[in-house]
């Protein structure tokens, strides 16, 4: 098991988060783009050479789809539809379930009842902040890739 701390950076022009470890050492580096359509790119180092995975944001008749690629492959799919309360998400490819409230600001991914993930959004931070606690370290992060595209579909305004 691990556990992840995905923080937004405020006072950036882009959109850009720091996802770090256990110790607080950074682990992946991601940066939105300024224009076009929303994509944000993860990094595995802090200089930014060689992009890892992405999530590119589309919108189709009112929901809003996020395309998850890791490595250059398309791993998985993750459409929301927003509400005042409970927001949905179907995410195929991975065949994970996302269940979770706004109140609550906590998530909770799973795959036929089998726990992959937790996501608990801190309430008081300077720009969005998760901690995320991950059930295999091998799903770190196709579990981060869904953090960001549940803040991009609920928390970005």
């Amino acid at each position: 098991m691990s556990v992840l701390y995905v923080k937004q950076k405020v006072m950036t022009v882009t959109e850009e988060f720091t996802v770090l470890d256990e110790k607080k050492k950074p682990k992946f580096f991601v940066k939105g783009n300024l224009l076009g359509k929303k994509k944000l790119s993860v990094f595995s180092d802090e200089k930014r050479k060689e992009e890892i995975a992405e999530i590119k944001e589309q919108h189709f008749l009112g929901d809003t789809v996020y395309d998850i690629h890791i490595h250059g492959k398309k791993v998985a799919t993750m459409k929301a539809k927003k509400s005042k309360t409970k927001p949905e998400f179907k995410v195929t490819g991975l065949h994970w379930e996302i269940k979770g409230t706004l109140f609550e600001d906590d998530f909770k991914i799973t795959k036929m009842l089998e726990n992959i993930a937790t996501i608990h959004k801190e309430k008081i931070s300077m720009g969005d902040s998760y901690k995320v606690k991950i059930a295999k370290d091998e799903n770190d992060l196709a579990a981060v890739l869904l953090v960001l595209a549940i803040d991009a579909a609920v928390f970005d305004e």
